[in-house]
């Protein structure tokens, strides 16, 4: 027989459960208390402790502090329920995210951080173009809607063309349609 076993932690508070977790048969029911803490901010001195086994049965409904976890004849997959003693009015609630005050900051305010992502991307794209000069390598045009308007200009109804050509598994078709995409933007459908 193991000297660990691997217990599912509830609490009554709320339904928040730590789904896996590992005792010794040897580790008191006070010490199992001051673990249970640091998942569910229940202190030791305030909780009661309850085991179910693996069908949901309570085995024990208030197990002694000093006695061993092996006392009562826990195995794989019981359920260690903590229950919290504190009055209501005293428990901390940790899902109750409409408490919380959200954190708002203008567009303005936010341009002017240099920690966020647009700054960050910016920046990159900045370095990327200095680095492409000092190479001699002109950089890339901006895309705008006119951008393929010389590209389109050549594109006639009937054309053949290749769909996803480079894969290697491109596809002939026929070019159907020239202008704007009903879905979008695109220069027409093959």
């Amino acid at each position: 027989m193991s000297t660990i076993v691997k217990v599912q932690l509830t609490v009554s508070t709320s339904g928040m459960a730590v789904s896996e977790k590992r005792y010794g048969l040897t580790q008191t029911i006070q010490s199992i208390k001051e673990n249970a803490y640091t998942h569910f901010a229940v202190p030791a001195d305030r909780a009661r402790l309850e085991l179910y086994d693996d069908r949901g049965v309570k085995v024990e409904s208030d197990m002694e502090d000093s006695r061993p976890l092996g006392y009562y004849q826990c195995r794989d997959d019981f359920r260690i329920h903590v229950v919290d003693l504190q009055p209501p009015a005293q428990q901390e609630n940790y899902t109750d995210v409409s408490q919380v005050e959200k954190f708002e900051i203008s567009e303005e305010e936010w341009l002017r951080r240099g920690d966020n992502m647009r700054a960050f991307k910016q920046k990159m794209q900045e370095q990327q173009r200095a680095e492409m000069a000092a190479a001699g390598i002109a950089p890339p045009a901006e895309i705008t809607d006119e951008s393929y308007q010389e590209a389109a200009a050549g594109i006639h109804v009937g054309d053949r063309c290749m769909c996803a050509p480079g894969t290697g598994w491109g596809r002939c078709a026929t070019w159907a349609s020239s202008g704007p995409s009903s879905r979008g933007t695109g220069s027409g459908r093959v």
